[in-house]
């Protein structure tokens, strides 16, 4: 029978990874729309 409490280092760097890499976009995604509001707040938008 499979012991599911092993470690399984690879599996759990590539969710790491994945898991890091969602949250850059979300920040990258985050800090756009905040640059887009000021730029519209301002009276440009850049597209």
């Amino acid at each position: 029978m499979a012991d599911f409490g092993a470690p399984r280092p690879l599996e759990n760097t590539a969710a790491g990874a994945v898991a890091a890499a969602r949250d850059m976009v979300d920040q990258f995604n985050t800090a756009r729309a905040t640059s887009n509001d000021a730029g519209i707040i301002a009276g440009r938008q850049d597209t």
